[in-house]
């Protein structure tokens, strides 16, 4: 089910939360809104779900205009951050429920209830209640229940963040297998960048309910449209800094960069991920660590140059020496070069 959402607005009273916001989601296609707190991406899963009404705009599910439709006539699944199971049902009238309230025979609707069930490798847990399984398989009910009934579009709203690390992490996993056998077009929303990355075809990034870029995952991370993207997504963030370009080479960091920058002479907003620089014996541009902090494979080290705070990432080798000054370099591929007004990125390849 393709799932277009044409010009939406939202507004409380005065304040406009979602402003003008245009996505087309294609079917079988598992899209993020990944923004922080107040951004406006679960306010903008409520009016797909048509929980929460709009201000203007329109809601297309394939040809069906859904937009004044109530929440039961959009063939939706709906799966919150408490995952609001029923605690006295097992898991396998839990997930029966749907279908029984749809007046669906009580012998129809645990042979789909099962198949779900099996779907989510929960079938040895039918005759459990919510209390008796972890936080991941609690979670896999609900999305059994929520897609029982055959949904087109499936609607997650911060569904890991109850979850610990670890369980997060083999959780992400389950979410996209159970989403792709079922080929259901779903709308993930989370404040997570690593679950995003990990889960999504594509991220749809807004800040104060604008989208600030949309696109793959490894396309966000490697040429976001703007400064805010280029922080937002990567962890350790991203080193950014303003500095003068004369002549292809960035002031105060001319002998850290192998060749020339094809832009303008100017004042632009510079971008380099921590992950960038490399140990280099050859280079002359020296770094010294004022602290480090060990991250098990990697060293995240921090240094100061030029009056510029610098995030530094390389592996935890016996070859590298990061009690003294080292010499890095950065290669020119790996620089982001931002407008200093409008913060979106320029190409200079």
């Amino acid at each position: 089910m393709n799932v277009s959402i044409q010009n939406l607005k939202k507004c409380y009273g005065e304040t406009e939360v979602i402003s003008d916001l245009n996505l087309d989601i294609e079917s079988g296609e598992l899209v993020s809104l990944l923004g922080p707190s107040g951004c406006g991406k679960s306010t903008t899963l409520f009016m797909v779900s048509g929980l929460e009404e709009i201000t203007a705009g329109k809601i297309m599910f394939g040809d069906t205009d859904v937009t004044n439709l109530t929440a039961d006539k959009r063939d939706i699944g709906l799966v919150f951050q408490n995952y609001a199971l029923y605690p006295h049902y097992t898991v396998l009238r839990n997930v029966m429920f749907p279908l029984l309230n749809q007046k669906v025979s009580k012998q129809e609707a645990e042979e789909r209830a099962m198949e779900v069930i099996k779907a989510v490798k929960l079938e040895e847990h039918i005759n459990k209640k919510p209390g008796e399984l972890s936080g991941g398989q609690q979670q896999r009910v609900a999305i059994a229940r929520a897609i029982v009934k055959k949904t087109k579009v499936l609607l997650l709203d911060e569904p890991l963040s109850n979850l610990d690390a670890e369980l997060k992490v083999k959780t992400i996993m389950e979410i996209r297998d159970i989403q792709k056998q079922f080929n259901i077009t779903t709308i993930f929303v989370t404040h997570d960048q690593q679950e995003a990355l990990a889960v999504s075809d594509r991220i749809v990034v807004l800040d104060q309910g604008i989208i600030q870029d949309i696109g793959k995952p490894n396309d966000l991370y490697r040429k976001p449209a703007n400064s805010y993207v280029a922080n937002f997504i990567g962890s350790p963030n991203i080193n950014l800094f303003d500095a003068e370009i004369k002549d292809g080479k960035i002031a105060g960091f001319e002998s850290l960069i192998s060749g020339k920058i094809n832009i303008a002479d100017g004042k632009y907003q510079i971008g380099i991920r921590p992950e960038a620089f490399h140990i280099d014996t050859n280079s002359e541009f020296t770094i010294s660590p004022k602290t480090q902090e060990i991250l098990g494979r990697d060293i995240l080290v921090y240094s100061t140059v030029n009056d510029i705070d610098l995030r530094i990432i390389v592996r935890n080798i016996n070859e590298n020496n990061l009690e003294t000054t080292n010499t890095f370099s950065v290669n020119l591929e790996d620089v982001m070069i931002f407008d200093i007004d409008s913060k979106a990125r320029i190409d200079h390849e």
